[in-house]
């Protein structure tokens, strides 16, 4: 439903538009590095160097594993998921083909499974799609490998997972 009004509400529409720009603002959330020298005074060329190399990662193209957005565009896109579907979830890819060797991937929430349930033989329990340890610890996503609106599940479409480690995912949620 909060789609649909995201779509066809200009209420809703219009929050979101001030959620982006309001909050994200027109450059996003940048990095200001302040680290110090062991005499306590500022390391300006240190500095310079991550801001600069934390610049060049954002910019689009590098900074998301399909190159489509910039990272102020990333966090504008957070921010508006959040809100409209009450969770977001970014995968963290290591050795991505760029100078930096990583990247993020936004993945839809429909694709983490909230009806699956069930314990683990190992001890832990996958509960609405996420395994967790003894302790309530995130320790895994299950994530379909298709798209619950997708043309094969509409078909008979088994539900079959992949299981992601939870320090490749960054799940945010309401």
């Amino acid at each position: 439903r909060c789609r649909e009004l995201a779509r066809n509400d200009e209420y809703v529409r219009r929050y979101l538009q001030l959620l982006r720009t309001n909050v994200v603002g027109p450059h996003g959330v940048s990095v200001q590095c302040k680290a110090r020298n062991a005499d306590g005074s500022l390391d300006g060329p240190g500095n310079l160097l991550i801001e600069r190399a934390w610049k060049a990662w954002g910019k689009r193209g590098v900074c998301t594993i399909d190159g489509r957005l910039s990272f102020s565009d990333a966090q504008r896109l957070v921010i508006e998921t959040l809100a409209r579907d009450g969770e977001v979830l970014v995968r963290k890819i290591n050795g991505a083909n760029n100078p930096d060797r990583f990247a993020i991937q936004f993945l839809e929430a429909d694709l983490l499974d909230e009806e699956l349930n069930k314990k683990l033989e190992n001890g832990n329990a996958v509960r609405m799609g996420v395994e967790i340890n003894g302790f309530g610890r995130a320790v895994a996503y299950h994530l379909l490998q298709a798209h619950p609106g997708d043309y094969e599940f509409a078909n008979g479409y088994h539900r079959k997972h992949i299981r992601v480690p939870a320090n490749e995912i960054l799940h945010i949620f309401q």
